[in-house]
């Protein structure tokens, strides 16, 4: 039976490359003193002001080292701070509980952001 899926050990957000304890990308997770958070704040801002210039930087990235991601997680990093940071200012905002905080900012982060982030990526990588 043949699979679409990818095959030998590879997986969908490192481009197949795994090391010796797993995905690239999720070896970087816990490794922040080697996180280019300069410039991930880089595209980030770049993304409001010209996002012409962070495809095209994206752009050559990809013909350097023929993957479109980047192995560095600093990106997903502050963008999970900065939906922290969000979700406490809307529960002081709507005057929310202890309880009603934490249920939002778990919220905002695994479900809206991970879960449903997730499932649109994997369904637009089948189509």
């Amino acid at each position: 039976m043949t699979s679409i899926l990818p095959t030998h050990g590879s997986s969908f957000y490192d481009g197949g490359k795994r090391g010796k304890h797993g995905p690239t990308f999720l070896r970087r997770l816990f490794r922040i003193p080697h996180m280019d958070f300069e410039f991930a704040l880089w595209q980030m801002g770049y993304l409001l002001i010209a996002p012409r210039r962070v495809y095209r930087n994206i752009y050559y990235h990809k013909q350097t080292k023929n993957q479109w991601s980047r192995d560095d997680p600093a990106f997903i990093l502050l963008q999970m701070i900065l939906l922290s940071v969000s979700s406490i200012v809307w529960s002081f905002v709507y005057d929310l509980s202890v309880y009603g905080t934490i249920k939002t900012l778990l919220s905002m982060i695994l479900v809206e952001f991970l879960l449903v982030g997730s499932v649109i990526s994997t369904f637009t990588w089948y189509n």
